[in-house]
């Protein structure tokens, strides 16, 4: 695929899975924003690094495992890329004949929410399936992830797709990214969900890499774990310092503020930050958390507040990667 691509003109940057790695070796990457330099991801691990690679089935069997229970996870870079909003997804010869591909293609499908897009499209020739088996699996696919396949030959559908595409007016640009984005965990009392959701998506629209568990967490995973995993990889913890907070005893808020306390030891500069969103008396006030330098996110200034938090995040992301 990248020879193909230098061949066309094109400049692609190259990133790989590692599936015996952790997240350390699966780092964060920034997209070009250019069509002239596309990412062509290697999912099934890079030749050049041969203990990256899923050879046997033996490895096969653990490439699975490790991508359903996300130990080590896809980076988010890949993540955000592949959810952006309005995209379509193309799967040409993704070969959902073969069974650990369909177990692939369904992981994907839930942890990308494809299941929410109807521009997704899977092209491949069935031909070496009956009549009925090549109608059940499109059927499949239709009824159960939204997903239409193409039973046609892969060489006359892209020939297909480049002329509605050139007649669309190509490929639309998008803004270069500067960079991986700071990483941002989210910790608040169930109560303010809303709000947390509101922070998480203006996170997102500016330049971090939120985690929410409302966002992220997915049924079955084992939370106490999945939780220290992303506090330990976070650039930054946000606690929503509220009056429902207040109010906490032992709960998964209160977990989460030990274990941000901890981390912020190891950390130079700013880590923890409380988000004070109105007057709290001294005596209901949060202990552990008074050590800490609070910032407002009031409500009703949500956008004024946030930008003073966001800059302040920022400088001192950038004093700590001098």
């Amino acid at each position: 695929m990248s020879r193909a691509l230098k061949e066309a003109g094109k400049s692609p940057l190259a990133y790989r899975y590692h599936m015996r790695g952790d997240k350390r070796e699966n780092p964060e990457f920034a997209l070009s924003g250019s069509a002239s330099a596309p990412v062509v991801y290697h999912l099934f691990g890079n030749a050049r690094e041969p203990g990256s690679l899923v050879l046997s089935e033996n490895d096969l069997l653990d490439f699975l495992i490790a991508i359903v229970s996300e130990r080590p996870p896809l980076p988010n870079s890949l993540n955000r890329a592949l959810k952006r909003s309005g995209q379509s997804f193309l799967f040409v010869g993704f070969g959902i004949s073969q069974w650990y591909l369909r177990v692939l293609m369904k992981v994907l499908v839930r942890s990308l929410e494809l299941h929410r897009t109807a521009s997704t499209i899977a092209a491949e020739s069935l031909r070496g399936l009956s009549e009925s088996d090549r109608e059940r699996t499109i059927l499949f696919y239709q009824r159960g992830t939204r997903i239409e396949v193409e039973d046609a030959d892969v060489s006359e559908f892209l020939a297909e797709l480049a002329q509605r595409l050139a007649a669309e007016g190509g490929v639309v640009p998008e803004t270069p990214a500067l960079g991986p984005r700071p990483r941002v965990f989210i910790s608040y009392a169930r109560e303010d969900g809303a709000l947390a959701s509101r922070l998480f998506e203006a996170l997102d629209r500016s330049s971090f890499e939120p985690w929410l568990d409302e966002e992220a967490l997915i049924g079955g995973e084992n939370w106490d774990q999945r939780i220290r995993d992303e506090l330990a990889a976070t650039d930054y913890a946000l606690i929503l310092y509220t009056p429902a907070l207040c109010r906490k005893a032992d709960s998964y808020v209160n977990q989460e503020i030990a274990l941000a306390r901890k981390r912020a030891l190891g950390v130079r500069g700013s880590f923890l930050i409380p988000l004070r969103t109105t007057d709290i008396d001294v005596e209901d006030r949060v202990a552990e958390l008074s050590e800490y330098q609070e910032m407002q996110l009031r409500p009703e200034c949500f956008d004024q507040d946030l930008s003073k938090v966001v800059s302040t995040m920022l400088r001192d992301f950038q004093r700590r990667n001098r």
